[in-house]
């Protein structure tokens, strides 16, 4: 994907967070606040600690507008090229089909597919996602807090695969696409009891907490019927929910052993377990659940690799309902590279009079849109449309890279 954004005034924007990415090509120039060209599009940040120079100095581009609607501006070029076509594609649009093949995947017996045609199936996904973090990381990102997949196991995989690639992409680790296919499967081995457990608030059965101890090593079983074979695949499934302290399962693996892929995973799986409502209590708010993250399951995680989440997502992601000191309610959309602040689109003001479209608000301007607090999803009392709030935007893709 190669996008252009002509200098077409003098008019300076800040680079969000989700354009910077360790490994990824820049999309266009980038320059620091004395305007002087920092990297030109088409270089790469080459590690974790570059980045954090560029994050810390503020970096920008230029653009005739502000970023996000630079992306549907005639200034937004593509580059000439016969084999390359050029379409609007929208993020959630994508994730949703991810889903529902997942969905499918996840249910289809071992027995009924030909030789690798799961693991094919798998990686496809893989692809996929990793493209959404990549084009649109804030959209992608708010998946995990708006998207609606199928069932409660579809969505837990999908959410973890997203979190897992925003995480990796800010490394230089190089099993990323093992990570992501153990993140998609990695409960594939128990799909039943842990849709049914989602629906209920009864104790757990002495069998029931048996297969849950259990599950890491029955998914790995069931990963090899389909024809998996790839020992980091494998390996990261079976340890993901390990924990550095020993108190995971199923063989309480130390930090030593525990590969850095599956500890990403349990941090994800963690993180995205208390977002998400359950039958016995309500999900919590993204701030709450990095607060817990931090000091309830301190010991049982690898603190460099929550250091790792907070950098990829911020307190606030996208998707996040919130309110702010002027009393506006609105849905962070966009991640900045400071991550205190954040862009948000209010929906409606104190009276709860609701605007004709949302209205962007940057939250480090003025005193007044600083977020407040975070509300509960329900608080928003119309329905969000991801598209209003995530354009679809161009996207150059090769014939045959069926995104």
């Amino acid at each position: 994907m190669t996008v252009s954004y002509e200098r077409a005034s003098e008019m300076k924007s800040r680079i969000n967070i989700g354009d910077l990415q360790v490994g990824i090509p820049l999309r266009f120039d980038v320059f620091d606040s004395d305007d002087r060209l920092v990297l030109s599009r088409g270089n790469r940040i080459t590690s974790e600690a570059q980045l954090g120079r560029l994050i810390k100095e503020g970096v920008f581009y230029h653009a005739p507008s502000d970023r996000e609607d630079a992306q549907s501006d005639e200034s937004t070029q593509l580059a000439p090229d016969e084999n390359r076509v050029a379409r609007e594609v929208s993020t959630f649009k994508i994730l949703d089909d991810c889903s529902h093949r997942l969905d499918a995947l996840l249910d289809q017996p071992a027995h009924t597919f030909e030789a690798d045609s799961f693991v094919d199936e798998i990686m496809t996904l893989v692809t996929r996602v990793q493209r959404c973090c990549q084009f649109d990381g804030d959209a992608t990102l708010a998946y995990v807090l708006l998207g609606q997949a199928p069932r409660y196991t579809v969505r837990q995989h999908m959410n973890v695969a997203i979190l897992t690639a925003l995480m990796l992409s800010r490394t230089a680790w190089v099993r990323t696409e093992a990570a992501l296919a153990a993140a998609l499967t990695m409960n594939i081995g128990i799909l039943a009891l842990q849709e049914a457990l989602y629906w209920t608030s009864d104790p757990l059965g002495q069998d029931q907490r048996a297969a849950l101890q259990q599950h890491p090593d029955m998914s790995v079983l069931a990963l090899r019927e389909r024809g998996v074979g790839d020992p980091a695949w494998l390996e990261i499934v079976a340890q993901h929910h390990e924990a550095p302290d020993g108190s995971g399962y199923p063989r309480g693996t130390d930090a030593v052993e525990i590969c850095r892929e599956a500890r990403v995973i349990v941090l994800a799986d963690r993180y995205n377990g208390m977002l998400m409502n359950r039958a016995y209590r309500p999900g919590i708010a993204p701030d709450q659940a990095l607060e817990v993250l931090a000091r309830r399951d301190a010991s049982a995680l690898d603190p460099e690799i929550l250091a790792l989440l907070v950098r990829a997502i911020g307190v606030y992601p996208p998707g996040t309902v919130v309110a702010l000191v002027n009393k506006e309610v609105g849905v962070v959309t966009n991640r900045l590279l400071d991550l205190k602040h954040r862009i948000v689109r209010t929906f409606f003001s104190e009276s709860h009079w609701p605007y004709d479209r949302p209205v962007k608000r940057l939250t480090s301007g003025m005193p007044q849109f600083a977020i407040a607090k975070v509300l509960p999803r329900d608080a928003l009392e119309y329905p969000i449309e991801p598209e209003q709030l995530w354009p679809p935007s161009p996207l150059v893709e090769s014939d045959d890279e069926g995104m």
